[in-house]
């Protein structure tokens, strides 16, 4: 059986961030169960450096559910049913920001939204 791992981009905007601000994914990924993926979010017009990260799933049929929150190895938050098999990395050298999932259930089919933190409030923006 195969797992598809849909992606999208979640871009947290406010009037202050450029409209070249950008997050882009990959459309789908494929794996199994018990396998591992790795997830990749390129941002554009900003360093990921510097911000807070994201990542967000929905499942089909379901509302958005928060994974997990990344600004550094030593500052991060997970949802406790991933913080076993799901780690976040920054690629600094890439401006990436990333998800390595590792033994894949087949209820990690979902779509995933990287998102990057701007503000204290903020316009979801979904591309």
């Amino acid at each position: 059986m195969l797992l598809i791992i849909s992606l999208s981009l979640f871009l947290t905007l406010i009037s202050s961030v450029q409209s070249a601000d950008l997050l882009s994914q990959p459309e789908a990924e494929t794996g199994r169960p018990g396998g591992s993926l790795r997830l990749t979010c390129k941002a554009s017009g900003f360093s990921v450096d510097g911000y807070s990260m994201y990542w967000i799933q929905q499942i089909p049929g379901q509302g958005l559910e928060w994974l997990l929150h990344y600004y550094s190895p030593s500052t991060n938050n997970y949802a406790p049913a991933i913080k076993d098999r799901f780690t976040a990395f920054k690629d600094i050298s890439n401006n990436i920001f990333g998800l390595d999932m590792k033994l894949l259930k087949t209820e990690d089919t979902a779509m995933y939204y990287c998102g990057v933190y701007y503000s204290n409030w903020a316009v979801a923006l979904q591309l």
